[in-house]
């Protein structure tokens, strides 16, 4: 791999927890990313697949996570969950990651490489429990550590449950854990790592993307599924070059989606307005040719919409930029739009302000591949 598709993002730091994954579950993972005889896709469904297997089936012989069913068949679990993953035309279908919404603060203000370091440090939380996760104790112990509550809007639901209950913010992440099941969160967790770790084996010219919704309010994208490439269409998501890779979802709604937050209280509360907010993530690649990965992807926000545009192009600049200014055009008109707008911009952040929503949107650096960035919306400040 060279220098150029590094971006900054420590490889070695990739390559050395693979290898200890390896082996403390006996499982050959380097060998699947090396070979030269499968597709990128099937690379990604072997890994993901061969993974999930070696971990749940280090944790129910450790014997120690409760939520793990008496009758619980590794095989049949490994397969559903990866034909669930593993949505139309192969695209990996991610649910949502819970956190704090006073932890949102560390993605708002990311520049430069503390946007690098927000993405490994996902991609360690996930690391730690692939090698030593065996239970919901310890899986809720890292949670914590990497100021993630919770990898499911499920999970979620029981953390706030939990947390307005009284509990302390440990307590909190192992009610989500428990909440949502340890072999479930273990999914999405192998999900993620998975997704992280082929885009820099293997895949030039990639975009991946962070969402970060600190705001009662779900961010829907409608007719989130199939159809990418019409340029004419309203709604959904729309490939310019490359393709859909993985998109954030709600398996609860059955949507592309990053969920608003989970709140009972309201701000003039003094007791508690601690609330959990969602992360979505999605990535954009490359196909064969001269081109790169882009693409827009529509939400409806607050009974408004905004577009977020991003890119890692083959010469122009990488780009994200979240701005609602062309929403009334069809999406292929407003990436055109937003294009030209973030030439004009040259710069690594942009910000816009809409109904009192603050939506945000960074690249690590202008150039370079993998092109990594982070989009936040959140309530402004008053």
């Amino acid at each position: 791999m060279n220098e150029e598709m590094d971006n900054g993002l420590s490889i070695k730091l990739f390559e050395n927890t693979t290898a200890r994954i390896e082996k403390i579950l006996n499982v050959e993972l380097q060998s699947i990313i090396k070979d030269n005889d499968i597709s990128d896709e099937e690379k990604m469904a072997t890994f993901f697949k061969t993974l999930l297997k070696a971990k749940l089936k280090k944790v129910v012989e450790n014997g120690k996570a409760k939520t793990i069913p008496e009758n619980f068949n590794l095989n049949e679990y490994v397969e559903e969950k990866s034909n669930q993953l593993l949505g139309g035309d192969g695209i990996k279908l991610i649910e949502n990651i819970g956190i704090l919404n006073t932890d949102a603060k560390k993605y708002i203000d990311a520049r430069g490489d503390n946007v690098k370091h927000l993405i490994e440090d996902l991609f360690q939380l996930a690391g730690k429990i692939i090698e030593d996760g065996n239970d919901e104790n310890q899986i809720a112990a890292y949670c914590i550590e990497a100021g993630v509550i919770c990898a499911s809007f499920a999970a979620g639901i029981a953390a706030y449950l939990s947390y307005v209950a009284g509990a302390v913010t440990t307590t909190l992440a192992l009610a989500a854990v428990t909440g949502g099941i340890a072999a479930a969160t273990i999914l999405v967790v192998i999900a993620i790592f998975a997704i992280i770790y082929t885009a820099l084996s293997f895949l030039d010219k990639t975009t991946y993307g962070i969402i970060v919704n600190n705001t009662p309010y779900d961010l829907t994208v409608e007719n989130g599924f199939g159809n990418f490439g019409e340029k004419n269409k309203m709604s959904g998501v729309r490939i310019r070059h490359g393709k859909v890779n993985s998109l954030m979802y709600s398996k609860e709604k059955n949507a592309v989606m990053v969920h608003g937050q989970i709140s009972n209280k309201s701000e003039s509360d003094n007791k508690k307005t601690e609330k959990i907010c969602f992360v979505g993530l999605f990535q954009f690649t490359k196909k064969s040719g001269f081109y790169g990965s882009e693409g827009i992807i529509r939400f409806k926000h607050n009974n408004h919409y905004v577009d977020l545009s991003a890119a890692c192009p083959m010469s122009d600049d990488n780009r994200m930029i979240f701005s609602s200014e062309f929403k009334q055009n069809n999406l292929g008109e407003s990436e055109n739009r937003l294009i030209e707008k973030w030439k004009n911009i040259k710069n690594e952040r942009y910000e816009e302000t809409v109904n009192g929503i603050k939506y945000t949107s960074t690249v690590k650096g202008l150039k370079g591949s993998p092109s990594y960035g982070i989009a936040t919306a959140s309530l402004e400040k008053k």
